[in-house]
C-alpha cells in the first residue's frame, strides 16, 4: 500500500511539474521580493508560487472527483472515512491543505511517511487511503 501510495502522489507530481514548466514559459511563476546588489555579486530573494499550482490540483480532484487524482486512479487507490464512506468536499478540502503542509516539507514529510505508516494529512482527520474501487 504504501509504495502504491508513492507511485500514486508520484504520477500527481508529474502532472503538476508539467503544468508548472508549461505555464512557466508563458508566465513568471515567482515575485522578487528584495534584491541586494553588492560590488559584482547580487542576491534575490524571491516568491514562488508553485506551490498553488499544486493545491488548485489537489483541491479540482477533491471537489470534482472525491479526491481521487489521476494518480490515485491509475493506482487504484480511494480515501475514506472512518465509517467507510467517500468524505464531503469540505473534509476533503480540508485533507488537502494538510496535505500543503507535507509538498511545503517534502523531505521531511516523506521520510515520517517511509519511517512511520502516516502523513500528515491522515494523523490529522479520521480519513485514510485505501485500495479499492470508487
Amino acid at each position: 500500500m504504501k509504495s502504491q501510495r508513492f507511485l500514486a502522489f508520484f504520477i500527481d507530481l508529474i502532472i503538476i511539474n508539467a503544468v508548472i514548466g508549461i505555464f512557466g514559459l508563458l508566465v513568471n511563476n515567482q515575485v522578487s521580493l528584495y534584491k541586494l546588489v553588492t560590488g559584482e555579486a547580487s542576491i534575490d530573494i524571491k516568491l514562488s508560487f508553485e506551490i498553488f499550482y499544486y493545491l488548485i490540483y489537489f483541491v479540482f480532484f477533491d471537489i470534482f472527483k472525491e479526491g481521487i487524482t489521476v494518480g490515485k486512479k491509475a493506482t487504484g487507490l480511494l480515501i475514506i472515512d472512518q465509517n467507510g464512506q467517500i468524505p464531503d468536499r469540505n473534509e476533503l478540502v480540508k485533507r488537502t491543505f494538510l496535505k500543503m503542509i507535507g509538498v511545503i516539507l517534502m523531505p521531511f514529510a516523506a521520510l515520517i511517511y517511509l519511517i512511520g505508516t502516516w502523513a500528515i494529512q491522515d494523523a490529522t482527520t479520521d480519513m485514510k487511503v485505501i485500495q479499492g474501487k470508487p
